[in-house]
């Protein structure tokens, strides 16, 4: 059976991510989420969406280094903090959508043409949803072993 810490760790894990998942969701263009996560807003709605979801990432990196802080000492916790913050915010940041763009081969913002079958997007919106989130996955899999590696260092 799951108990409350089990669930509070799943939380804790993917949290910081909150901001990179409304992205996927924004390139995939599918739903309601076709402008869930912009990283250049252009409303009001927008600029609230964006920042209600980088204040649950940033929480999570703060729940995350608070945790590690207590469990494993203060200079540990700031390590747990700055791969967060590298891992959860700067790789997705800078190489996400890059990444997708490689992969699909085509323009993930259709700035030129929204139909997503069009010559210019070589991927669906669920591919590129797909990639997007085995890109997430890679950085589940990054935090985890950082995790690991920076719980058994001795400080």
């Amino acid at each position: 059976m799951v108990n409350r810490y089990q669930i509070e760790g799943v939380i804790r894990f993917i949290l910081p991510f909150s901001n990179d998942i409304g992205n996927v969701l924004t390139i995939a263009k599918e739903g309601p989420f076709k402008r869930i996560y912009v990283p250049c807003p252009h409303s009001w709605t927008e600029f609230k969406t964006k920042n209600i979801i980088d204040s649950f990432a940033l929480s999570g990196i703060v729940w995350n280094v608070s945790h590690f802080t207590s469990k494993y000492g203060l200079y540990k916790g700031i390590l747990q903090g700055v791969m967060l913050i590298i891992v959860a915010f700067i790789i997705p940041n800078l190489t996400m959508e890059p990444v997708i763009n490689y992969i699909c081969e085509g323009d993930t913002d259709n700035t030129y043409d929204d139909h997503p079958d069009s010559t210019l997007n070589k991927c669906s919106n669920h591919t590129k949803l797909l990639v997007g989130s085995v890109f997430i996955l890679f950085l589940f899999l990054l935090e985890y072993i950082f995790t690991n590696v920076i719980g058994k260092l001795k400080i």
